[in-house]
């Protein structure tokens, strides 16, 4: 399946699945203004300069985690996470107020590790697909006064636990592949690389 956000064409497929049909129907699907396609190779086009994103996935196991659910209570620390987390980010409790009162906000499971002290450290947001689907982690974050103490793989894995939990059959993650450190976190919490994604771009936009 795929759909159209803004001029980009983003598809994805069942595991396996030969892309090649929906690749060579996509000049046919698509008009002029979409340009680009997320990780969808057609015929023709170029595969842009900018980095791919690698795609992991973790299949659920038992783990332990200093992870809790993000409660009412914890939004505001887990804003200042986030803030921290991503430079330049303008996220404020606002948005999350938003993005939890939205028609997916029932979806979302979100985790939180706090330092002994009771500091926010880590923080991640799963999404839940439904029963037996792969649930997809965004955004994972850790507090730039707290990294390298395992405070990440711990949230990652909390959120992890709580989509399987719910039923999802696995959990999925993308990170820009010269991030490596989040793909080193990932690997640690047991994540496995599953491909590397590309961006096309026809030929007279790239």
């Amino acid at each position: 399946m795929g759909f159209l956000d803004g001029p980009v064409l983003r598809v994805t497929g069942a595991p396996d699945t030969d892309l090649g049909a929906v690749a060579a129907d996509a000049e046919d699907l698509l008009v002029r203004g979409n340009a680009r396609t997320d990780g969808l190779p057609v015929p023709g086009w170029r595969p842009r300069a900018e980095e791919p994103r690698l795609v992991f996935s973790w299949t659920p196991r038992p783990v332990a985690t200093r992870a809790l659910p993000v409660e009412e209570s914890d939004a505001a620390d887990r804003v200042r996470v986030h803030r921290s987390a991503f430079t330049g980010s303008t996220f404020a409790l606002k948005h999350w107020e938003t993005m939890r009162a939205s028609p997916a906000g029932h979806l979302a499971v979100e985790t939180l590790v706090r330092t002994p002290d009771g500091d926010a450290a880590a923080t991640a947001t799963g999404w839940f697909a439904g029963p037996g689907r792969c649930g997809l982690l965004e955004p994972v974050g850790t507090h730039a006064d707290h990294r390298g103490r395992g405070y990440g793989r711990d949230a990652v894995l909390g959120a992890c636990a709580a989509l399987a939990d719910r039923g999802a059959s696995a959990v999925a993650v993308l990170t820009p592949a010269a991030n490596e450190a989040a793909a080193a976190l990932y690997r640690s919490a047991g994540f496995t690389l599953v491909r590397e994604n590309h961006d096309w771009t026809r030929p007279d936009h790239a």
